[in-house]
């Protein structure tokens, strides 16, 4: 019956009740949707209407299930209209708990509720209502609260974990404190952690792990595990990972073998720990009853478990390994060797060691109540207060001294101190450390050491031999001053090696012949002679090398004592040299000698024939000739004992162009055709009193020399000049004297010399030349010569660009009177004299009577030394002179004369030679009262040698 059907009581109680109905649906605050019998929608509330995005207008005859559209939260399937069972089955039907409502617009919610049937009085189904309830809010806070119970529920966890990180410092009991309560935590089968962290170590081990019984793990087998490929990959995985990593079998990321086999894990969770000490661990979870899937919570947890490990393994690592460093040191300080202190700024002790209290004679307490000052010896004091000041002031970090401590006793000690300084954090000066080392008896074995080694060492340096210590690697290891003056380019502390430092060029392996490298072989002592390239030229070395054991009698070393030789063998080849010089000189005085006699018995003869011969005959041509030949051939006899060093010195008053000039073909032949001779006489020279012979000495010495200098081609130049130094310039040029000098020079172009050779070139025996190429005595000659005639001499020369000899002879000062006198031949006279006349040679002694007798002089003559002897003993009258030969058989003139003299105390005496020797020359010069005349002679300069004899001069 419809509301217009009703009675007007019934139909306004209709209307109230239906009012009512509007009311209670709009004020509730569920969703409610009513339907005919058909399914068809006859009421929206408010709340529906806002859910579903309908109103009610719009959903009035819509079917259910066009306005009211859900599914399943997880499958999101669509869920059959709920009108349907409930107007099918007349029961009611409540809406699952995952069910979404999906409104008009796509908004989603979570909804709750139920489906009920509409029925009328009869119980017939008229249609049904749907009520439900928006879970939003409702889900919302249920999530909230959910999340609240997993925080507090994290933050427990992690509480328990922090408790047992801080209730130990001892590092294994916190480690197994941590590793039990993860093990609650999770409700895992076994918690462990692993070190080291590293994929490149050959094994691991585990040093803590909590599990069941039913599941022992490595810390029951406690030994250290290989490290295999696949555990390795595991660790790189972990070391790059940011946080935990899980693996489960039957996953992509599976257990790994060894893992899975060898300890029955089916899931597996671990995490990388970085303590600040040491290498990385790992913290780990094994679920070995089933295959664990690990939630994001648990992951969560546990990557936070894992950084506060890591921090809590920092702390006590630092502090064991603080504690354990703090042992040592003490340790260390209580028990080192050596005297250790703290001393304050102010200088008192702030900690001290026993060693130190024993070095200084102080009990600990004594010690600690006085300050450094205090023990430290009053003169090395202010050096300790400087060096604290810079100490202190950050100028330098640390000092070291040796210094003196007055111990308790009052006794003084040496002591070796090294002093640094320890600031705090703000960089204040906390303390000084000391170290302090008695160093006493040290002292005095160096010291006693010292005075040994510096014996040694001066014995060493001052011997004339050269000492080398080697070591078996050839490196020298010690040298004398001699060796040091020889080769002052070695330096001793970079190990030079001996064969390379020792030549040059370097040699690049031992030499075959070392004696060194022997000794260290076979521990003999090994001698050698060898030949070392240095600096240019070849040093001789005689080599003497001796082993050098140590306690066990093995070589360590070698001692080489090495002598130059190169000197001795140059003296040995310049005896040898000198030797053959004086035998030839001593041959070819001997034929100057014989020669000489020959030349006399012609000159005499024909002397004697042109006497006797009208100088307009041809036959005084000839015999003039003769004698002119004669001369020039006793000319080249006299050069020749000049050369030989036989010639006695009888110094003349010359023309020193002259004498040159007489000299050149002689010297053309000494230097060979391929130099070049230039004579430039100077005009008008002064003239100068020496013997000839001696300036035919000088010319030899100098122009061989300059030869040899020219090695092949080349010009020697032959100078002479007028000279004269004043005071001004001899006091800038040393070895100059004032006055008027006849300059002599001899040039060339040969290679020149250093300064080396300059300062040595007139020593006797100094030579440049090759072995038995030169004695070395030639212009040593030419410089006794000069300095015999008080002259003196110059050089000049330049490396690769010639040498200039310039010798200064004084100006004779003789007037013009003495030297006319000098220059003019006496006359040929004689007397009533008698003479003596000796000589071996019989065509001598005949040609010798006849010029005597010529000369008007009684002769008496003799053949050998007795025949003159026994004559003088026979003959009744005086005898006035003897004129003999020096070298004769049976005994020399000088002898016989001396025996003449016992008959005829007043004898006067004249020698005649081809050559002199020391029978009648002293020095070089000859004896007062003693009368020379050279064969060949003429009978000119007989008569005159014979009136200077006997005492009669013009």
């Amino acid at each position: 019956m419809k509301e217009e059907e009703l009675p007007v009581d019934a139909a306004q109680e209709a209307r109230k009740v239906l009012d009512e109905l509007r009311a209670t649906l709009g004020s509730i605050g569920d969703g409610v949707i009513a339907t005919d019998g058909a399914g068809q929608i006859t009421r929206l509330n408010p709340v529906a209407a806002s859910l579903t995005r309908w109103s009610e207008a719009e959903a009035l005859g819509k079917r259910l299930d066009e306005v009211f559209r859900i599914v399943h939260e997880k499958s999101g399937v669509a869920i059959e209209n709920p009108a349907a069972p409930v107007l099918h089955e007349k029961k009611t039907m409540a809406l699952a708990n995952d069910t979404l409502l999906i409104a008009r617009d796509g908004t989603v919610c979570p909804i709750t509720g139920c489906t009920a049937p509409i029925c009328d009085e009869e119980g017939a189904i008229n249609g049904a209502v749907l009520v439900f309830h928006d879970q939003t809010a409702a889900r919302a806070a249920q999530q909230a609260l959910r999340k609240s119970e997993e925080l507090h529920r994290f933050q427990e966890n992690l509480d328990r974990v922090d408790r047992a990180i801080k209730q130990e410092t001892d590092v294994e009991q916190m480690l197994w404190n941590i590793v039990q309560a993860v093990f609650s935590i999770f409700d895992c089968d076994r918690a462990w952690l692993f070190y080291p962290c590293d994929p490149e170590a050959p094994s691991f081990r585990v040093p803590v792990e909590v599990s069941r019984s039913e599941y022992p793990g490595a810390n029951i087998q406690n030994m250290d595990v290989p490290m295999s490929p696949d555990l390795a990959r595991n660790l790189r995985e972990l070391l790059e990972s940011d946080g935990p990593v899980t693996y489960t079998v039957g996953t992509d990321r599976p257990v790994n073998q060894v893992t899975a086999e060898q300890f029955g894990v089916q899931s597996q969770m671990a995490v990388a720990l970085y303590p600040k000490v040491g290498k990385p661990w790992v913290f780990g979870l094994h679920q070995c009853s089933y295959p664990r899937r690990w939630t994001r919570e648990e992951k969560k947890l546990f990557s936070e478990i894992g950084r506060r490990v890591s921090d809590g393994l920092s702390s006590v690592l630092f502090l064991r390994d603080l504690q354990e460093n703090e042992e040592r040191f003490r340790a260390t300080f209580e028990q080192a060797a050596v005297g250790l202190a703290h001393v304050a700024p102010n200088g008192r002790w702030l900690r001290v060691n026993q060693k130190l209290c024993a070095i200084v004679g102080y009990s600990r307490e004594e010690l600690l109540q006085k300050t450094f000052q205090d023990i430290t010896y009053p003169e090395d004091l202010e050096t300790d207060l400087e060096n604290g000041r810079q100490l202190l002031a950050g100028k330098i970090p640390t000092y070291r001294r040796q210094k003196r401590y007055i111990r308790k006793d009052g006794s003084l000690i040496w002591i070796n101190l090294t002093v640094s300084i320890v600031r705090d954090a703000s960089g204040s000066p906390a303390y000084f450390i000391a170290v302090i080392e008695d160093i006493s008896e040290r002292q005095r074995a160096e010291m006693a050491l010292e005075e040994s080694e510096a014996k040694t060492r001066s014995i060493l340096d001052n011997i004339g031999i050269g000492v080398t210590l080697i070591s078996r690697r050839m490196e020298i290891l010690e040298m004398n001053r001699r060796m040091r003056e020889w080769f002052p380019a070695i330096d001793v502390g970079k190990s030079p090696i001996c064969y390379r430092a020792f030549n040059d060029p370097p040699r690049e392996e031992a030499c075959g012949y070392c004696p060194t490298v022997k000794t260290l072989q076979d521990g003999l002592v090994h001698e050698a002679t060898t030949q070392t390239p240095q600096d240019g030229v070849i040093r001789n070395y005689r080599i003497v090398s001796s082993p050098v054991f140590n306690a066990a009698g093995e070589v360590t070393a070698a001692i080489e004592m090495v002598e130059d030789i190169t000197e001795k063998l140059s003296l040995e080849s310049q005896l040898r040299q000198a030797q053959k010089m004086e035998a030839v000189g001593r041959l070819a005085g001997g034929v100057a000698h014989d020669f000489n006699n020959m030349l006399g018995v012609i000159l005499g003869h024909a002397e004697l024939a042109l006497e006797q011969v009208d100088p307009v005959q041809p036959l005084h041509d000839d015999l003039t000739e003769i004698r002119k030949a004669g001369q020039r051939a006793a000319e080249l006899t006299r050069q020749l004992l000049a050369f030989a060093r036989k010639q006695t010195v009888s110094p003349k008053v010359l023309d020193l162009n002259e004498t040159v000039a007489s000299m050149l073909s002689m010297l053309h032949r000494l230097i060979g055709e391929d130099i070049n001779l230039t004579w430039l006489p100077g005009g008008e020279l002064w003239p100068v009193k020496i013997d000839p012979v001696q300036v035919d000495q000088i010319l030899a010495n100098l122009c061989v020399n300059a030869r040899d200098a020219c090695a092949g081609v080349g010009r020697i130049t032959l100078e002479t000049n007028k000279v004269t130094f004043d005071e001004v310039y001899c006091t800038l040029h040393e070895g100059f004297s004032s006055g008027e000098y006849v300059q002599l020079a001899v040039s060339d172009s040969g290679y020149g010399m250093d300064k080396e050779v300059l300062e040595n070139l007139f020593e006797p025996f100094f030579t440049t030349k090759d072995l038995g190429q030169g004695t070395g005595l030639g212009l040593s000659t030419v410089y006794g010569i000069v300095k015999q005639n008080q002259g003196f001499i110059n050089v000049y020369s330049e490396p690769g660009v010639g040498t200039t000899f310039r010798i200064y002879l004084p100006r004779y000062r003789g007037t013009r009177e003495q030297e006319a006198a000098e220059g003019r031949s006496p006359q040929i006279a004689g007397g009533p004299e008698t003479i003596l006349l000796v000589e071996d040679e019989p065509a001598i002694l005949n040609l010798g009577r006849a010029m005597l007798e010529r000369l008007g002089y009684r002769v008496l003559t003799a053949g050998t030394p007795g025949q003159a002897l026994a004559m003088a003993k026979e003959y009744a009258g005086d005898i006035d002179l003897v004129v003999t030969d020096v070298v004769m058989p049976e005994m020399n003139g000088r002898a016989l004369c001396q025996r003449l003299l016992l008959l005829y105390p007043h004898l006067k005496r004249l020698f005649m030679s081809g050559y002199t020797a020391n029978i009648i020359a002293h020095h070089g010069v000859l004896e007062e009262g003693v009368f020379f005349v050279q064969k060949p002679f003429s009978l000119r300069e007989l008569s005159v040698k014979v009136q200077e004899a006997l005492g009669k001069k013009e």
